[in-house]
């Protein structure tokens, strides 16, 4: 994040919050057994929720509370969803007598910086400081391959709880809900819904068990890239392909969304086993719909802007379709479509950023430096061009090239 964004985002916890109203905006109802859900644990909770070949993906939308509070919460939450229960009791209650001591407690607080300081050991996973982060007593208890991800975790509901700072007490947290479903609403008003999975607020109901609200998202794809190598994943549909990556790669500026890595989308394939385009998830990350009047420079994995400095488009076309759709778009449409999740500033702010793309598009076309393509001309060979390398890493040039198989595979490896 660099200074700019910095900046923003300090301001973004005046202006941003949007209170919470989601109680009002749940129309939706799941039931599943107990046997029919699983959970993933990482910044935070996902319950995910299986049955007949389907898959639903569940994230709560917990009360507001103190950060003392949120901190006990989440070091319950955690050991919550332990199969081994023993093993969870005994490391729960270590945790808790190290935190007796204040010392301990302020450091644990301080987890974020902690976290960042260390950032390259905490990914790779051989991170084991203990005392720094005051959970003295777990040193030696055979914890270090929970160390990490109970960590991340932590890390994850405290920054989330800060997020939420500006809700009442016991108000439903809201900012990752609405940054999440306002995604797939703008995605669908741009006409290209399926780069973004189908989420909404929802009430989980596992009987005998809990209820739940929190935001409902549909499995989109069930295949991450970073499982396939380059040659697998040059089996597409070319046509079909670079459109959606590329009408992602487009949305994402427009949403200041910059953490859609490989990791954070799925393809999707024909009958023929053609991959013919992407459907991207974990739309929440902090800057999104964030109160920032310009387009970023650039994503968390390196990915190149959409629009140069001089105010030109940065790719060699777009889909005739996503331009229509792009300069059509209105502030009355936006509020009206959006204000039940985005606070009047993240509306003043996207609207001023779909304002800058729409002068660039328009630039871009008038001095030839643009090509709008629709249908069959996506085969001509204009993505030739942006894999010169001349764009920088565009999202389909990243996708082609970029081979992050390995590493996931050692994440994946470590982890278990």
């Amino acid at each position: 994040m660099n200074l700019k964004e910095t900046i923003f985002l300090v301001i973004n916890y005046i202006m941003m919050g949007k209170n919470g109203q989601l109680e009002r905006l749940c129309q939706h109802e799941y039931k599943f057994l107990e046997s029919e859900i699983t959970y993933i644990t990482s910044t935070g909770t996902t319950i995910v929720c299986s049955r007949e070949n389907e898959r639903y993906f569940f994230r709560e939308c917990k009360r507001h509370i103190s950060t003392r509070e949120c901190l006990y919460r989440a070091i319950s939450d955690y050991f919550e969803t332990f199969n081994e229960k023993a093993d969870a009791e005994k490391w729960k209650a270590l945790i808790l007598l190290d935190l007796k001591k204040k010392n301990n407690y302020h450091k644990l607080l301080q987890i974020d910086k902690i976290y960042e300081a260390h950032f390259k050991s905490m990914r790779d996973r051989s991170y084991s400081n203990y005392d720094e982060v005051g959970l003295p007593s777990l040193n030696g208890k055979g914890f270090q391959t929970e160390f990490i991800n109970f960590l991340k975790f932590i890390r994850g509901e405290l920054h989330n709880n800060k997020m939420n700072n500006y809700l009442k007490e016991n108000r439903l947290e809201n900012f990752n809900a609405n940054r999440q479903i306002a995604t797939r609403l703008l995605a669908e008003l741009l006409g290209i819904a399926d780069v973004i999975p189908t989420v909404h607020v929802a009430k989980l109901i596992v009987p005998n068990k809990y209820e739940k609200i929190g935001t409902m998202m549909f499995e989109g794809g069930k295949e991450t890239p970073l499982r396939l190598s380059l040659d697998e994943r040059s089996q597409i549909d070319r046509i079909r392909f670079i459109r959606s990556i590329t009408s992602l790669d487009f949305l994402d500026a427009i949403c200041y969304q910059l953490d859609h890595r490989m990791g954070n989308y799925n393809v999707i394939r024909d009958e023929n086993r053609l991959i013919t385009g992407v459907t991207a998830f974990d739309n929440d990350a902090y800057l999104t719909f964030a109160c920032i009047p310009f387009l970023p420079r650039k994503t968390y994995a390196g990915c190149s802007s959409v629009v140069k400095k001089d105010g030109t488009i940065n790719r060699p076309f777009i889909d005739l379709q996503l331009v229509n759709r792009i300069n059509d778009v209105s502030f009355s449409d936006l509020k009206s479509l959006l204000k039940d999740y985005l606070s009047f500033w993240q509306l003043k702010t996207l609207w001023i950023r779909i304002r800058k793309l729409q002068n660039a598009i328009k630039m871009s076309i008038s001095l030839g430096k643009l090509n709008v393509l629709n249908g069959e001309e996506w085969e001509k060979g204009f993505s030739e061009k942006e894999m010169s390398g001349e764009y920088g890493y565009t999202y389909f040039r990243y996708y082609m090239q970029v081979d992050e198989s390995a590493k996931y595979m050692r994440q994946i490896e470590n982890k278990e």
